[in-house]
């Protein structure tokens, strides 16, 4: 059974956890190469028709072990959507601040002609 965790942490912190959950879906990709590259140099050199049930089993636990590994990227990939929807929202109300601001200038000096100005 699948079941989905959720905790929050800050911002700041989302490169470093998506570089760990990264670096476990290399691990886990780097030890699934080599169980390819195991099964495939078994199939090639010591065939056996009568294994045909172990071949199929080793390729199905590769590909199972892979799903997980997508899943975990999934997860990585759903985490930067999430974070660029937030920056996005923060952008658009900062922008919109900013337009909504009054600014006040002062007005400027009239020259009545006799040298005087009336401020």
């Amino acid at each position: 059974m699948k079941v989905k965790i959720s905790y929050t942490i800050d911002d700041s912190e989302i490169p470093n956890e998506i570089a760990k959950f990264l670096n476990k879906v290399e691990n886990e990709l780097t030890h699934k190469a080599e169980k390819v590259r195991e099964t495939s140099e078994n199939i090639k050199n010591n065939f056996d028709a009568d294994r045909l049930e172990n071949y199929w089993r080793e390729i199905n636990t590769i590909r199972q072990e892979m799903i997980k590994a997508d899943t975990i990227m999934s997860d990585c990939q759903e985490i930067l959507i999430g974070l660029n929807s937030i920056l996005e929202q923060q952008r658009q109300e900062a922008t919109a601040a900013e337009d909504n601001q009054i600014v006040i200038l002062p007005e400027p000096a009239v020259n009545t002609g006799d040298g005087d100005s009336i401020d």
